[in-house]
This record gives C-alpha cells, sequence and structure tokens, in this order.
C-alpha cells in the first residue's frame, strides 16, 4: 500500500500529454479495498492535458485500484483541459473522497470536480457544474485568486474564500498554511490552501487607485519560492 502524506505544497507547472492526471495522481493498488490517502495544505495550479481527459490538476484512483481520498486546506484552480472531461479534480466511481476548507473552482475547460462514488464535501469552494457539491457550507463560486492559471493562488479583497471554512475541520497537525503563515489569521479560517491575513487595524495609510488588492503578508522573495518550488510528496507503505 502506499499512502500520500504529508504533503506541504505542490505547485506543479505541468502540461501533460497523459489523460489523467495533468498535476498530480494518486493511484490505489488492484485487489484491495480503497487505500486511505491524504493531504492537507496542497496547491495543484497552472497545469494541463492536452485532450479531453480527467483530472488536470488531481486525478485519484485509476484501474489499478480504489483511493479513500481525503483533501483538507487545499486548492485545486487554473488548470484546464481541451475537448471536455474534467479540468480540476477527478476519481473513478469506486474512489471515496472527504474534501474540507479546500477550493476546486476557477479551472477551465471541464468540470471542477468529477466522478467519485461517495463525496463528502464540507465548507469549500466546489462545483458540480454551476452549482455547489452538496455539503455544509459549500459555495460554487469564482475564488477570485490573484492569478491561479499561473500558479499565484492567492486570495485578493474579494474572494469568498476568506474566513469562510470550518476550523473544527482543520487537521490537528496543520498549524500552518501552505506558505508556512498561521493557518487560522483571523479567527475563521480560509477556504483554501492561503490563509489570508487578519486586516491591519483602521486608521494610517492613505493612497488610492484602481486594481485587485492583494491580501497576503508574503514578501516577494517568499512567493518566488512559493510559486517556484515542487516540494517531494512522501510515499509511505
Amino acid at each position: 500500500d502506499r499512502d500520500v502524506t504529508g504533503v506541504q505544497t505542490c505547485a506543479l507547472p505541468i502540461s501533460a500529454e497523459d489523460d489523467e492526471g495533468g498535476g498530480l495522481a494518486v493511484y490505489g493498488c488492484a485487489g484491495q479495498t480503497p487505500v486511505p490517502s491524504s493531504a492537507d495544505d496542497l496547491v495543484v495550479a497552472g497545469n494541463s492535458i492536452a485532450g479531453a481527459g480527467d483530472g488536470a490538476g488531481l486525478y485519484v484512483g485509476c484501474g489499478l485500484g480504489p483511493v479513500n481520498f481525503t483533501l483538507s486546506d487545499s486548492t485545486i484552480s487554473g488548470n484546464s483541459t481541451v475537448g471536455g472531461g474534467s479540468a480540476g479534480l477527478a476519481g473513478d466511481i469506486d474512489d471515496i473522497l472527504t474534501m474540507n476548507n479546500s477550493i476546486a473552482a476557477g479551472n477551465t475547460g471541464g468540470l471542477d470536480v468529477a466522478g467519485f462514488g461517495t463525496r463528502t464535501v464540507s465548507h469549500s469552494d466546489a462545483c458540480n457544474g454551476t452549482a455547489a457539491l452538496p455539503g455544509a457550507g459549500d459555495v460554487c463560486a469564482d475564488p477570485k485568486l490573484v492569478n491561479a492559471a499561473g500558479g499565484d493562488v492567492r486570495e485578493t479583497a474579494a474572494s469568498p474564500t476568506i474566513d469562510a471554512g470550518d476550523n473544527s475541520l482543520v487537521p490537528g497537525d496543520v498549524g500552518t498554511d501552505a506558505a508556512n503563515q498561521p493557518r487560522i489569521a483571523n479567527g475563521t479560517v480560509d477556504m483554501g490552501a492561503l490563509e489570508a491575513p487578519a486586516p491591519a487595524p483602521a486608521g494610517g495609510g492613505g493612497g488610492g487607485g484602481g486594481g485587485t488588492t492583494v491580501i497576503n503578508k508574503l514578501s516577494d522573495a517568499d512567493l518566488k519560492k512559493l510559486l517556484s518550488s515542487i516540494l517531494p510528496i512522501k510515499l509511505t507503505g
């Protein structure tokens, strides 16, 4: 058995010719019960599949065997496919999905979430076509990230995912987000892999102008490191 565990960040700018898992694929074992696997603070953004396929961002399962996959506090956005299929997250009919405090929206060319025989989704921005997936606190909305297709999944001031998660669903061993910032910054956890910091106290400052306001305290150096790094996925078993 092989479990995908301890994933902190996975920003994968890959264009795949394969028709499954343009950014990441998690496979089970043939002839066995669903393999339990999990990922926290995972970023899968800016990947593509050349033709119609499944999971241009993340694919779970395949004919090797079913997977029982738990995705927490993660972002799958800005991925794309052409000719149909699924652009975000996909699984097979025998696979099981539990998704909490996550974003699986803002992908193009196909469905954001497809497949999975059993889905338990809570407090996530996750779309089934144009409707939110069934579950407490779920929404289906443009996450309004800075540039997910380019790998920048920071929230903007307009992001509907800010303070929209459920603190009780954050895994006990997850204290920071994908950028190593506090996982809960403003009393309530955000949906997605990056937490927007608490707003600054009123007063002081000035200026004006239009454009998109980015609310994340990453320095330019930290952001560059986040967007350019691919951390190893730990396989155990």
